[in-house]
């Protein structure tokens, strides 16, 4: 075609004029380089295409590779995970091996325990251990002895009434050990105690607790046949002590019986006036006080801080506002005795069926009314007319002013709390009255 055009316009040429030959070149010239333009920038994008065709090809190897290596890894955390439940199923079972055999032991353990209890229901050691002083006093009913501490270390006999199964308390290294004899009301033994060491009649149903500072033991009809306390340096001792026809009663007062069988009820009421210090029901209940007990100690320690304040009160008073202070007291404490004597009186009369249990009642609001008004004042009172006439505790009673009845009464009130009488409290009235006496 172009050739063609050339001739044709060589042919021509002599025909054509100057300009019209330029304006053929020109638009040939236009063409030409419209057809070159065209020609670059398909080549131009044509090569950017073929770049870009080459690095989406890597990419898409790259991605391919990424892929392969991701499926590999895969494959390899899938197989961790199918071998790791494998393993937590064996563990499972082995977890479940493993309940298995603690169910096991703990049913055995349960069996063992059991055991050890009943054993422990049925023997034991009883260990007391009392703090140190270098007197101590044995309350055992309305009886009180004052001992001293290297009596203890030999070895002392409590026997009031010369019982059949007497109590024999030694101190030995720091523990105070017990030997005696519970009789049940047949004569059967039913409970024995050397140095410590117990061990009941299995055919007695008595029950025994204790801890480091007293014992009880109840027999199988509810009552408390021994019980052992230690405050401070008091041994309190009460229970039912058989003895052959007659029975021995030790709680706020002594009682003797005879006739067991036809006296049964009046040892009952006469037992009633005790409480009880222990737990003796429950899972756990060895070692375990009664709550009524615990709040008893509470109390005591409260009237320990109030009578340490009257004490020092008494302490700055000089010697003639005392004797004073005393003679005001002796008055109120007179007036407290004659309103609880005459109600004692009128319990004796009364023609109740339980002349006891009506004694009972009076001397438990006897003893909240004296709690509450004059046990701290007794207390105060009577230490600081110990501390004046500068007598000694003891057996010996060596002071020769004070008498023996006297001496062991100022201990009594002491030990108030919960053994104090309308007929203790007019002995410590007589008492007071003799030491003021002795004080002017």
């Amino acid at each position: 075609m172009f050739n063609s055009l050339v001739e044709n316009m060589s042919l021509n040429n002599s025909e054509l004029s100057g300009n019209t030959i330029i304006a053929i070149w020109s638009i040939f010239g236009t063409l030409i380089g419209g057809a070159i333009i065209s020609y670059g920038t398909w080549y131009g994008t044509e090569k950017n295409n073929r770049k870009e065709k080459i690095e989406n090809e890597k990419t898409i190897k790259e991605l391919k590779e990424t892929i392969i290596n991701l499926s590999a890894e895969n494959k390899a955390k899938t197989q961790e995970v199918l071998d790791f439940n494998t393993k937590i199923d064996a563990n499972t079972l082995l977890i479940k091996s493993v309940v298995s055999s603690i169910e096991k032991i703990s049913g055995n353990t349960e069996k063992i325990s059991s055991k050890i209890k009943a054993e422990q229901s049925e023997k034991g050691m009883i260990s007391l251990t009392p703090k140190e002083f270098e007197n101590y006093k044995i309350n055992f009913g309305s009886i009180s002895v004052v001992v001293s501490i290297q009596k203890l270390i030999n070895g002392y006999l409590v026997s009031p009434t010369n019982l059949l199964a007497p109590i024999y308390l030694k101190l030995d290294k720091g523990k105070l050990l017990i030997s005696s004899k519970v009789y049940d009301s047949e004569m059967n033994l039913a409970l024995e105690i050397i140095d410590g060491e117990w061990a009941s009649n299995k055919s007695n149903n008595f029950s025994i607790n204790y801890d480091a500072s007293g014992l009880e033991i109840i027999n199988n009809k509810g009552q408390i046949q021994l019980q052992l306390d230690l405050y401070d340096n008091i041994i309190r001792i009460n229970g039912l002590f058989y003895n052959n026809d007659t029975v021995v009663l030790l709680s706020d007062g002594m009682t003797t019986m005879k006739n067991i069988t036809d006296n049964r009820k009046k040892i009952n009421d006469f037992m009633k006036v005790l409480e009880r210090n222990f737990k003796h029901t429950g899972k756990d209940y060895l070692g375990t006080r009664s709550k009524k007990y615990l709040e008893i100690v509470k109390q005591k320690k409260r009237f320990q801080k109030e009578i340490q304040q009257k004490k020092q009160e008494l302490a700055n008073m000089d010697k003639q506002k005392f004797i004073k202070y005393c003679n005001l007291k002796v008055v109120e404490f007179s007036n407290l005795y004659l309103k609880y004597k005459k109600m004692e009186d009128e319990a004796n009369i009364s023609g109740s069926q339980s002349i006891l249990a009506n004694r009972k009642l009076v001397g438990e609001q006897f003893q909240n009314e004296f709690r509450q008004k004059y046990l701290v004042e007794t207390y105060a009172i009577s230490f600081e007319l110990k501390k004046l006439l500068k007598y000694e505790i003891s057996n010996d009673f060596k002071n020769p002013k004070m008498d023996s009845m006297g001496d062991i009464l100022v201990m009594d009130i002491e030990d108030s709390f919960s053994s104090i009488t309308p007929f203790y409290l007019n002995m410590y009235l007589q008492n007071i009255k003799r030491q003021i006496k002795l004080l002017k």
